[in-house]
């Protein structure tokens, strides 16, 4: 871990610091603001300020934050050296407010002197300040269902419309362990066991991404789920009823388009940042259709209270759930589709990145204001010091 950390991480944080200097130096008369996104580079905007003190530097964090506890698990060294180069930053955005807090908490804990403010959500470290805030990140409404009504979006829907049921259950995943897939199949299993009313009348549509196929933890998780597809066809499907129907590869209109069709849509991952299938669905599904979520990711602080909740490793509760988005009265179906549809317009895409954006633009004044009092409280130094001559 070590050997990885100091010749690898640390090293590509850097080369990718001294590439944004030399941006930075190409023309100094212009203010430059660095946005810096991710995991990839938690070293970066420390690296970037020890050159250019004043530049403002904002930084999004696209995983969830863990509270402190789970950082003790790292050599001490590697969490410190995370905290302090992220507090490089003058402001830290994140996907929720609970990620947010984490951070604060985790900064007072792992800063050797660091002032926390939690209301205002600020950290005060070596005389630097920085701002942290949560920014849930969202998806463009408009293109998303722009994309089902092109042309390519409507042939998709044309294909998946003849292989629907009376009920259609509908999920969107890479394929990869934080994905939950094995589970969500298992409780649908476990849901025809309970109700075998609903043998041959519902579907379970699956669209899933390969990843990472050259990882071996990746293969066999990959194996798993499709022995699993297997196994569960095998058991309960017939002649002319297929359990669950497999679109495997990266076609994203194909799945915005099928989304239109679900009854159900299941996001029950182990954990997300924030989830934007459970975003893209509400938007463009013409059915009332109820989303199934896991409480574990971002996108519940905004859409649980328009959902059927679920804990993700607990395939009873999560078939409970399926059955209760099917069998919803019609009203409940509406209100809880629709109350998520408008969240969701609310807080698009659009307002996440002008939210970012505005904060910036603050920063940006308060740096100019505090140019501008540092000259002229230098003038003011240099006229006493003229008179003192």
């Amino acid at each position: 871990m070590q050997d990885a950390w100091t010749n690898g991480y640390r090293v590509a944080n850097q080369a990718i610091a001294d590439a944004v200097n030399v941006e930075i130096d190409r023309d100094e008369a212009c203010p430059a603001v660095v946005m810096l996104h991710d995991y990839h580079l938690y070293l970066a905007s420390a690296m970037i300020r020890a050159h250019h003190p004043s530049i403002v530097i904002q930084q999004f964090i696209h995983i969830p934050w863990p509270d402190v506890r789970c950082w003790h698990f790292l050599p001490s060294t590697i969490s410190q050296a995370i905290y302090s180069g992220l507090v490089g930053n003058d402001c830290i955005g994140f996907q929720t407010e609970r990620d947010a807090r984490n951070f604060l908490e985790g900064a007072l804990t792992l800063l050797d002197g660091a002032d926390v403010d939690f209301q205002e959500g600020i950290i005060d470290w070596q005389g630097h300040l920085t701002r942290v805030r949560a920014y849930p990140i969202s998806i463009s409404v408009v293109n998303e269902r722009s994309a089902v009504r092109s042309r390519p979006g409507k042939r998709a829907a044309e294909a998946i419309q003849p292989l629907l049921r009376e009920k259609n259950i509908i999920r969107v995943d890479r394929i990869e362990p934080t994905k939950n897939i094995v589970r969500g199949f298992q409780a649908y299993a476990h849901m025809l066991d309970e109700h075998p009313d609903l043998l041959g009348k519902v579907t379970f549509l699956a669209f899933l991404v390969p990843s990472r196929g050259s990882l071996l933890v990746y293969k066999r998780y990959h194996a798993a789920v499709l022995k699993l597809i297997d196994d569960i066809n095998q058991k309960y499907g017939t002649d002319d009823w297929k359990p669950i129907r497999v679109f495997s590869g990266n076609d994203r209109i194909r799945a915005l388009a099928a989304m239109q069709f679900y009854d159900v849509l299941l996001v029950n991952s182990l954990v997300d940042g924030m989830n934007l299938v459970a975003k893209e669905g509400p938007v463009v599904n013409q059915c009332n259709g109820v989303l199934v979520l896991s409480r574990t990711v971002g996108a519940f602080q905004q859409l649980g209270k328009f959902s059927i909740p679920t804990s993700p490793t607990d395939t009873v509760e999560t078939a409970r759930a399926l059955y209760k988005a099917l069998t919803l009265p019609s009203e409940e179906r509406r209100l809880k589709a629709t109350l998520a549809r408008q969240a969701i317009e609310r807080y698009d895409l659009n307002d996440w990145l002008a939210r970012q954006i505005r904060d910036i633009n603050k920063l940006l004044d308060q740096s100019s204001t505090d140019r501008e009092e540092s000259m002229e409280a230098k003038s003011r130094l240099l006229l006493l010091a003229g008179r003192a001559r």
